[in-house]
């Protein structure tokens, strides 16, 4: 027999992930990173079983990942199979943090859950999967959760009250602990190098999650910065976890309506190469290391063109918005600023989709400064 499973996660390396324990298993499988898309999936296919993640968006690249949003598709799921044996397995970063969680889950019709990130050695996920269909045509029996987490459970932990945030070639550290590395896309660490920039007023930057997909060139959008980010997220409340610190969900990446930034607790420092300086203010010299060489000689540039010009040099894609929000200006401010660069040939507007950015278009000569 040929399983087939429908796995739910809005992750595109959780989403890798499972795609090779499932290969590996010799499973078929169809992926959905939204309710809207696991909806269209189900009414056009039977699966044998269900991977399903909590924290997932209504729509494709669109509004917030929310944990109700999870257990409303599991309502859906568990209805539909109207008692045939098809296993939902409930993929969660929350299990063991909140055991009363996973207890909901299984009153809203989960056979079983397994706790992100996957064990290696163990009850693998491999192992969680075969475990459910071994039913002989029956549900499965469902797992008692324990009343309280079965790891670190006896470590005192101490409250996260910020710390050193270091940028190295290759990974970057919280605390002396790797929470993220260069390995497959990147994506994470170019999230981080855009989020550990200052603004002129000496804050961490605010960026939204379509202008990181922007800044990043994420090919999955907004998607993949959700995603991304609670990769970061999971990683940091995780690995600290192991030394003894609670780390709170929103404690080094914060989210609002205006977007992503980095906690003000936090402090970065260069380990040894980092991609970005933590600090670019407005009236840079011209012989900084990270003034690109963009500006005709003899031209006169505003603080705000010239941080345009620096983020621009550094590979930030530059929406209106954004020059807006860095220096308090108005709309026809922050045009006017624009249009003048436009209009010395140093940069142009380039559409991407529905949306678009500002990019550099030649090398010129000298930088001057009002």
């Amino acid at each position: 027999m040929t399983y087939r499973a429908l796995v739910v996660d809005d992750n595109p390396e959780i989403l890798e992930v499972v795609g090779e324990v499932l290969c590996s298993l010799g499973h078929e499988f169809d992926t959905a990173t939204c309710q809207d898309e696991a909806r269209r999936l189900l009414g056009e296919h039977q699966y044998s079983y269900h991977l399903l993640d909590l924290e997932i968006p209504v729509r494709p690249n669109r509004g917030f990942p929310r944990i109700q949003n999870g257990e409303n598709l599991l309502r859906e799921i568990a209805t539909r199979r109207n008692g045939r044996p098809e296993p939902i397995l409930v993929m969660t970063g929350h299990g063991t943090d909140s055991p009363k969680l996973a207890v909901q889950m299984m009153k809203l019709g989960a056979d079983d859950y397994i706790t992100k990130p996957f064990a290696t050695v163990g009850r693998t996920l491999d192992r969680a999967i075969l475990e459910a269909l071994e039913t002989d045509g029956h549900r499965p029996r469902r797992r008692h959760v324990a009343a309280t987490p079965t790891t670190d459970a006896d470590v005192p932990l101490e409250p996260f009250t910020g710390g050193e945030l270091t940028f190295f070639h290759s990974h970057v550290d919280l605390l002396g602990v790797t929470i993220i590395s260069d390995r497959g896309t990147g994506q994470c660490m170019a999230i981080l190098n855009q989020l550990r920039r200052k603004s002129g007023r000496g804050q961490y930057v605010r960026m939204s999650g379509e202008e990181l997909a922007t800044a990043i060139q994420a090919a999955g959008g907004v998607g993949t910065i959700t995603g991304c980010v609670q990769t970061l997220r999971r990683n940091i409340i995780n690995r600290l976890r192991k030394t003894g610190i609670a780390v709170g969900r929103d404690d080094v990446i914060q989210h609002d309506q205006q977007g992503y930034c980095l906690h003000d607790s936090i402090t970065v420092h260069d380990g040894d190469t980092a991609e970005f300086p933590s600090h670019v203010p407005a009236d840079v010299p011209a012989n900084h290391p990270h003034v690109p060489a963009q500006v005709p000689a003899g031209t006169e540039l505003n603080p705000r063109q010239r941080w345009i010009v620096v983020q621009l040099g550094q590979g930030v894609r530059i929406q209106r918005a954004m020059v807006e929000r860095e220096f308090g200006v108005g709309e026809k401010t922050a045009k006017r600023d624009l249009s003048h660069l436009v209009h010395l040939g140093m940069i142009e507007y380039r559409r991407m989709g529905r949306e678009g950015a500002y990019r550099l278009v030649r090398e010129t000569g000298d930088l001057r400064a009002e």
